[in-house]
């Protein structure tokens, strides 16, 4: 049983990794690319940057797009 286990728990991480290829982050508009500017910073924006540049690190592959620039 414990063999089938791991292998089950390899097949999902695989095709985790075939299936997500590119994570794409669709922002309202801001005033900037990240909105960490301004008269007040938005918490959760920063906290979102933060994230994102942990997973960035650890070789998540993501697009940003904030509807200002689009």
């Amino acid at each position: 049983m414990q063999v089938c286990g791991k292998i089950a728990g390899y097949l999902i991480y695989f095709m985790v990794e075939i299936i997500m290829k590119t994570l794409q982050i669709f922002e309202p508009a801001m005033c900037c690319d990240t909105g960490l500017c301004g008269p007040s910073l938005d918490p959760e924006l920063f906290r979102i940057s933060t994230v994102l540049s942990t997973l960035k690190k650890q070789g998540l592959n993501f697009e940003r797009y904030n509807l200002s620039n689009a």
